[in-house]
């Protein structure tokens, strides 16, 4: 079962929340999704804010949602079958969106975002990271 946690300004932060890396100064970040111009797009949260990505821009949110400790597991996205990855989100033409993560800076910092159509796209620094290599996603025990 997967559960999410409505959050917002104002509101206590979830007890469980899914890790999905951390920042380059170490600070943890947990796996996200935010409604924006009728897609609801997988990110990731870090303290009160919510970064995602859309058509190649940051957007920010101070209400989302963050995924709980659930039934899921990580897999790389070329082994994981279609119908077990954890579908997050979707775009407004109801394509699945996914949560994938990657290895950034060199291997050395791992961050989550959005995975659509084979490509994970992290918003980092004010700025959209893409890759298609070596991209985990999240995905259900069965």
């Amino acid at each position: 079962m997967v559960n999410w946690y409505l959050y917002r300004d104002g509101l206590e932060k979830p007890e469980f929340p899914v890790y999905g890396g951390m920042t380059e100064q170490g600070e943890p970040i947990f796996v996200a999704r935010a409604w924006h111009k009728r897609n609801l797009l997988p990110g990731y949260a870090l303290g009160g804010t919510g970064y995602f990505t859309f058509e190649g821009k940051v957007i920010t949110k101070t209400e989302f949602e963050v995924l709980l400790i659930g039934d899921i597991t990580v897999g790389t996205l070329e082994r994981t079958l279609p119908h077990l990855r954890l579908v997050v989100g979707h775009t407004d033409k109801h394509e699945p969106l996914y949560t994938g993560l990657a290895y950034i800076h060199n291997g050395v910092q791992m961050m989550c975002g959005q995975v659509y159509k084979g490509v994970l796209s992290i918003a980092l620094n004010g700025k959209v990271f893409t890759t298609d290599r070596d991209v985990k996603i999240i995905a259900k025990l069965s």
